[in-house]
């Protein structure tokens, strides 16, 4: 790992202005956690009043419905399971490789991909015709 230099330097990398902005390192150091909750938390209108974490971060209730859709994948099912809310296709998407990897020996066994993959484009289909609908 290089050393941290003791200032940051930005100016006009196309040579159209002089401005320089010269920030210390400790001071972006000592701000860092804070901007990086922000960024994770804050809710943007750029992300339809969602935060980074609201879009990426899975909680236990997601993946407790990634769980029941991988058990349909696994039994052959090619809706999706019904009683269990709003379900998004990257909800099916993690399922599927749940479900791979679960029965499939970590990885080791291939012949359960064809039976995998006919569940997962239905229930996918079905859940982007459900987020479209939404």
């Amino acid at each position: 790992m290089g050393e941290v230099p003791e200032y940051l330097t930005f100016g006009d990398a196309e040579g159209n202005s002089t401005t320089v902005i010269k920030i210390a390192a400790k001071d972006i150091q000592a701000l860092a956690e804070t901007i990086a909750k922000t960024i994770i938390r804050k809710k943007l209108a750029s992300l339809g009043g969602k935060s980074h974490c609201d879009i990426i971060c899975f909680t236990q209730d997601m993946q407790k419905k990634v769980n029941k859709i991988a058990k349909a994948m696994l039994a052959g099912e090619t809706k999706l399971p019904d009683g269990i809310g709003k379900i998004w296709p990257n909800f099916v998407g993690a399922a599927a490789a749940v479900a791979y990897w679960s029965a499939s020996d970590e990885g080791k066994n291939v012949d359960l991909l064809p039976k995998l993959q006919e569940s997962t484009f239905a229930m996918i289909l079905e859940a982007t015709a459900a987020m479209i609908a939404a």
